[in-house]
């Protein structure tokens, strides 16, 4: 069986049937679902590198994290490896923590992302789901506190980021609802998870959109007029 294949490296310990809603098929994908709807992130990363008209370093290395992601979660979901999944959740921490860790990584950011993103995908390799998915949450709090107290009354104003924090919301509760398998049909091609993937993607699209098209802009026109 092609399945064979993949269950000669480490895998998922929560493999054959306690991963998420979706059946685990007998194939070089094991979650097809999951696995097509991941395509979700590279098309978004796409669509904002085409918008995005100032192409920073900044821009270029998180661009290119939101992209790999769409690697990482195809390589978890048809593979299922220990491996891969930690590479996925890793990824997920380093575009939500992005901002808030560049604060310290000034100079080679290249070189600083690619070693904390190691790093994590090290952390991650060992720690079961839920300890990963409540590290998830916590670093989301603490950078949307960050980037709450950096914005300090705009955020009022910041309607595309309160649009990326609340479909970031409700996807989080599908991807919930699925991993806890309250609403589940295993054999259907519309899961929780898939959906998560498309609301995350579209998330971090209008979360780049507001960083890069609303945001900078704006606070480099705003530091002009303060030093005139």
């Amino acid at each position: 069986m092609m399945q064979n294949f993949w269950a000669r490296f480490p895998q998922a310990s929560c493999l054959p049937d306690s991963c998420n809603c979706e059946l685990i098929r007998d194939g070089w994908i094991y979650q097809p679902s999951a696995f097509w709807s991941s395509l979700i992130y590279i098309v978004m990363g796409l669509l904002l590198i085409k918008k995005v008209k100032d192409k920073t370093l900044v821009f270029n290395v998180w661009i290119t994290l939101a992209l790999a992601q769409g690697v990482f979660s195809h390589l978890a979901h048809a593979t299922f490896l220990k491996l891969a999944l930690a590479m996925d959740f890793a990824g997920i921490i380093v575009i939500i923590s992005f901002f808030s860790i560049l604060k310290f990584f000034h100079h080679k950011i290249i070189r600083n992302f690619l070693l904390y993103y190691v790093l994590l995908v090290g952390a991650f390799y060992y720690l079961n789901l839920w300890v990963k998915v409540g590290l998830c949450v916590g670093i989301f709090v603490i950078s949307v506190t960050d980037i709450i107290n950096s914005l300090k009354g705009e955020f009022k104003t910041s309607k595309t980021l309160h649009q990326a924090l609340g479909i970031l919301f409700v996807s989080f509760t599908l991807f919930i609802i699925d991993e806890t398998r309250l609403i589940c049909d295993p054999e259907s091609w519309l899961q929780g998870h898939s959906i998560w993937h498309f609301g995350s993607s579209l998330s971090i699209y209008y979360y780049g959109k507001w960083r890069f098209l609303e945001r900078e802009p704006f606070k480099a026109a705003r530091d002009k007029e303060l030093k005139l």
